[in-house]
Order: structure tokens, then sequence, then C-alpha cells
């Protein structure tokens, strides 16, 4: 062995192994007989073991720096991950991401000795797995709940980030959808598509449980105010109810083909005007989004465009119109069944010019609400 091969090998020996950043070309082969947890190749070990997770609907790896050492020129980290099943991998590197690679890789040599199964391991029964790539396949849970909620008389959904979680290019939102006194949770890697899963969760919940649901509502500090004791006879959900219904019998003229114009909501006495306006636009969190989107940016009918954004929100939509008493002007009317219900006006001596300046004071109204 020459000099200079023999100085080489007595470095090699002092310095530590250090894991390289080259692919996970292979994957173990008790891995691969399972189709569950069958990924393709050429993936590092970070991406393997992330994916690996996801598939069996473990929770995400968990990585922490634990030491960081050596000379300013030569530092060495060291990585450590933890999975859910409480398997353990620590790597050492140059960088953090060599080390957390080499942790990865750990963890899954580990997952291959054990040969585990495809099961849900320490998962909490409040707390769904998570599937990052989840998606509600173009439904609007967000307005079916609304319109769930209003149609039972039930408080508007409260949507709150509560989780923000992962790498700068793989992260996790987890949103928390409140009714009443239930809550249920989504997490994605989209926070739409996170606050979309939370209200289909919760939509689950309410139709699986509404009468529960419902006894719970008396108790709810939220929403105490519009109920008496169950044990009088005249709460306050039938005056209100009452007060609908002689409303109605007032303005019979704003009938239309279609049917009834449907009950107001019941609003709480005691709500503050700025949490009235907090849990209007609250429903109308998508609306600068939509307003936005080429088909209906460029519509240049208010009407058609205040149905396209109606459609786009789930939120039914009547357009009403009658003569007025001169028969020279045509009033129209539109109403969009927000929580509470959005009703604008306008009249001209056109009927359909009467209609569509309807339309745009709705959408200049939405425009305002959506603000907050």
């Amino acid at each position: 062995m020459t000099g200079h091969t023999a100085s080489l090998a007595s470095e090699g020996q002092k310095r530590p192994f250090i894991c390289t950043e080259t692919v996970y070309d292979e994957i173990p082969s008790k891995m691969k007989k399972d189709d569950e947890t069958r990924m393709a190749c050429n993936q590092t070990a970070v991406a393997v073991l992330q994916e690996l997770c996801m598939k069996r609907r473990w929770n995400p790896p968990i990585y922490d720096t634990v030491d960081a050492g050596g000379p300013p020129n030569d530092p060495i980290f060291e990585v450590a991950v933890t999975l859910c099943n409480g398997i353990k991998g620590v790597g050492r590197g140059r960088t953090k991401k060599a080390a957390k690679h080499e942790a990865a890789k750990k963890a899954l040599e580990q997952i291959q000795e054990r040969a585990l199964p495809d099961v849900n391991i320490n998962l909490s029964p409040n707390k769904p797995p998570i599937n990052p790539h989840e998606d509600v396949g173009g439904a609007n849970p967000v307005g079916e709940l609304q319109n769930l909620c209003s149609a039972k008389h039930l408080p508007a959904p409260v949507y709150d980030v509560i989780g923000d979680e992962g790498e700068p290019h793989e992260k996790l939102f987890t949103y928390k959808c409140t009714v009443s006194q239930r809550s249920a949770q989504g997490t994605a890697r989209k926070k739409q598509t996170a606050k979309h899963l939370s209200a289909q969760n919760m939509l689950a919940m309410l139709k699986s449980d509404m009468k529960v649901i419902l006894d719970e509502i008396p108790d709810d500090p939220a929403v105490s105010s519009l109920y008496s004791q169950k044990s009088k006879e005249t709460t306050v959900l039938e005056k209100d109810k009452k007060r609908d219904l002689e409303a109605l019998e007032k303005y019979k003229a704003l009938k239309d083909s279609k049917g009834d114009i449907p009950a107001a909501p019941l609003i709480s006495p005691g709500t503050k005007f700025s949490d009235y306006h907090l849990a209007y636009a609250s429903q109308l969190g998508e609306f600068r989004d939509i307003i936005e989107k080429p088909g209906i940016k460029q519509e240049r009918n208010s009407l058609k465009k205040l149905k396209l954004v109606a459609a786009e929100l789930n939120f039914p939509l009547n357009i009403m119109s009658n003569p007025g008493k001169d028969n020279k002007r045509y009033v129209a009317f539109v109403h969009l069944a927000t929580d509470p219900p959005t009703i604008t006006a306008a009249q001209n001596e056109n009927e359909i010019t009467a209609t569509e300046m309807a339309a745009r004071n709705c959408l200049d109204f939405l425009s305002v609400m959506s603000t907050t």
C-alpha cells in the first residue's frame, strides 16, 4: 500500500459513515410482497418512508435533530426519526439532509426486519388516519353542511386551522370544523381540501347521530339564548317559527311559481353585529377565488354571473319579479339562501333590466361582505 493510499485509509477510519443522497433504488423484498406497500423505484429513503406510512395509514414520520457537533468546517449532524408504532432510526451526516436520509433508511431496515403488517397502529379513535392526497371528488361539502345546519336550525359551522406540519414542499394542513358542541377534523396538503374534508366528516357525524345532537343544542352556550327550558309549553323556537309564518302571510306577493320563499333561519337576539358579520362572511370564504375564475370573471351579464357564483358556493338561488301598482315599473327580487338569507331588489320599466340590476346588487353585497 502506498503512503498516499495508507493516508486515505487512515483518514477514512477516523471519519464516520456518511449517508450519500443517492436514490433508494431497492425496496425491501418483504414490502414488495404486499400490494398496499408496493412503491415505485428511484425514490430517496425519506420519500419511500413517507409513502409507506401513507399507504399503511400510519401517522407521518417525525424527524428531530438530536445533535450537531464537530468543527465548523466539517460539522456532523445527527437526526432521529420516530414512527407511530415506536420504530426509531438514527442517522449521521455532514448535512442535516444527509443525516435525515440515513435515519429514514435505518427505519426502513427495521420495518423490513419486523415484517410489520398493513394495519393501523397507535391511531386515536377520535383522530382518523391522515391521507394527504384525499379529495372530495368535485363535491362541495362546505355548502352542503351550511344548508343542513340552516335546515335543522343548528349554529353555522366554524372552521379553524389547527395544524401546519411537515417540510415546506410537503406541508400538511389540518382544519377543525365545529358545529354546536361537536367537532371534526380534516388533513390534506391544501388548505381548501382540508377544510372540505373537515366539513365532510362533520356531515357524516351529523347525519349518523342527528337526534342526539339536536338534544344537545339547548345546553350549548353559543345558542342557549334561542331556547328556554324544555318544560315550558311555548319555547323561543316556537315563537320564532310563529313570526316566520306571520311574515310569510304578510308578503304573499313575493311568492313565485316554484314555491314559497324559504323561512329565515333563527338568529339569536343577543348576537353582536360584529359577530353577525363574521358569521355571514365565513360562508363566503371562497367567493374571492370564485369571482376571479376566467369563466365567471369574463361574464358581463350580472344575472348569469350570479347564477355561476351561487352554483360554486352551493347556495340555492330564487329570482322573482312583480309589476308595480301603476304597471309602469317592475320590481325584481333576488333571494340567495345564505344564513341569514341575502335578498336584494331593484326596479325598472323593463323586467329583464330590473332583474339584472337586482343580481348586480347581490354581487356587490357579497363582495363587500366577503371582506373581513
